[in-house]
């Protein structure tokens, strides 16, 4: 039977006085009763906008409808032939930019829950501990640089062919930025481990602390592999140009997230700022609150401007943090060399720009003053250009340039997810790491 509801089941949560005092994952998920309940509102329509809004064409429709007849298995298997990771997409996917942003429900009252089904059907898979057959391993051999979401997928689907995958990741952890740039509260570590444990049941090799251009080169992988996918993300960071390399307790976004994320570092700043307006921005300061700071998020635009999922930015109000809009640093104010205030200008917004909002412009004179104690840069990062120039690898624009086939420059070397798109979503490095696989495999059975 339909749910005529015009708003979607509510999804269980902690109560924001606990939330904030702790890592733990807010949002708790579906149970059974109400999954089924949200399911029942699909229409189940024909010609499925949704299905199109998605990067990756699940098929939403069907994977919902199993959930409203209690076949859990076969929407599972659902969206397994087009996600190899529904538990991690089903949280950190911009559903409501995509898939549900579609949605024909949401025309006259809100989109179905698309994501937490989605993540509702990944962790019945991980409770019911069944087991992955594992394919018939072939002498095709492709080795993968990076184990971010582009990585893991395309060695998924490459493995489910039963080729000879190895990753090789340059940190201790797998995951990439799924492990290291995601907190828990939004992405617990154990359901990333979790779905890595998956790519072990494929028979991938997973080799951690290996290091393109340190521990190993392309060339060398060449000799041993039939194929390269490399994956590593654009892990350097971008900055302002107002001297934060020289002065303490200024650090990046990625440097902040993994000491709390993965160190479990804690720091004693009472004004931590942090400059940008993208989800990685809403994710250090909501962070910030959870270390008892008062936790201050600085823009050049409005909150109407910031690239950040509205989920996001409205769970980061919720959470007491502080917006300054129109306002950029142009001075670290230091003592000894650490950081006790910026001084910033007011700004305000003028003609549209390339990415099709107004332009900020400093208004003169509006110059004024802000503590804080410790600094976080969420501006955007690039890949490593030296690396890959040194590899032969050519770059265009702070990225990898490759074909509309993610060919490098390099014969038998590939690459895609942020190192050839900058930052981007996890949804999308996921859907170029499975056209990748296609192509790859294509590629090595015909050498």
């Amino acid at each position: 039977m339909s749910n005529l509801n015009s708003k979607r089941v509510p999804v269980a949560t902690q109560k924001l006085s606990d939330s904030i005092n702790n890592f733990d994952e807010v949002i708790l998920g579906y149970d059974e009763k109400n999954a089924i309940l949200e399911a029942s509102r699909c229409l189940n329509c024909k010609n499925a906008p949704c299905v199109k809004g998605c990067p990756i064409n699940i098929d939403i429709p069907s994977f919902i409808n199993f959930i409203k007849n209690k076949d859990y298995e076969n929407s599972y298997k659902t969206l397994m032939l087009k996600t190899n990771f529904p538990s991690i997409c089903g949280r950190v996917c911009q559903h409501e930019k995509q898939c549900e942003g579609k949605c024909v429900r949401g025309i006259k009252g809100e989109a179905i829950s698309i994501g937490n089904l989605e993540r509702f059907v990944g962790d019945m898979f991980i409770k019911s501990n069944k087991s992955i057959a594992k394919p018939q391993l072939i002498s095709k051999k492709v080795a993968i640089i990076g184990s971010g979401p582009s990585g893991i997928s395309c060695a998924s689907n490459l493995a489910k062919n039963g080729i000879n995958v190895t990753i090789f990741e340059a940190l201790p952890y797998f995951g990439g930025v799924l492990y290291y740039g995601i907190p828990e509260f939004r992405l617990p570590n154990r359901i990333i481990n979790e779905e890595i444990n998956k790519l072990k049941l494929l028979n991938v090799n997973l080799e951690s602390n290996k290091k393109l251009g340190a521990d190993f080169s392309a060339n060398s992988l060449k000799k041993e592999f039939d194929a390269i996918y490399i994956s590593s993300g654009a892990d350097e960071q971008k900055y302002l140009g107002i001297a934060e390399k020289s002065i303490k307790n200024v650090m990046t976004a990625k440097e902040f997230l993994s000491a709390v994320n993965v160190d479990k570092k804690t720091f004693n700043a009472k004004n931590i700022v942090i400059i940008g307006g993208g989800n990685v921005a809403m994710d250090a300061a909501r962070v910030a609150v959870r270390l008892k700071a008062n936790s201050t998020i600085i823009y050049r635009r409005t909150k109407e401007e910031m690239p950040a999922n509205k989920d996001e930015l409205n769970a980061a109000l919720l959470e007491g943090v502080n917006f300054k809009e129109l306002v950029n640093p142009i001075r670290i104010l230091s003592k000894d060399n650490i950081i006790y205030g910026l001084e910033c200008i007011k700004m305000e917004l003028g003609e549209l720009d390339s990415s099709n909002r107004r332009s900020p412009k400093p208004i003169i004179n509006s110059e004024f003053k802000i503590d804080c104690d410790l600094f976080i840069l969420a501006i955007g990062s690039k890949v490593e250009e030296e690396l890959f120039i040194n590899e032969n690898i050519k770059i265009n624009k702070e990225k990898i340039l490759v074909d509309e086939n993610y060919k490098t420059s390099i014969d038998g070397v590939f690459a895609g997810g942020d190192a050839i798109r900058g930052p981007s979503t996890v949804v999308l490095a996921m859907k170029d790491g499975i056209n990748a696989a296609k192509i790859i495999k294509d590629y090595i059975f015909e050498k």
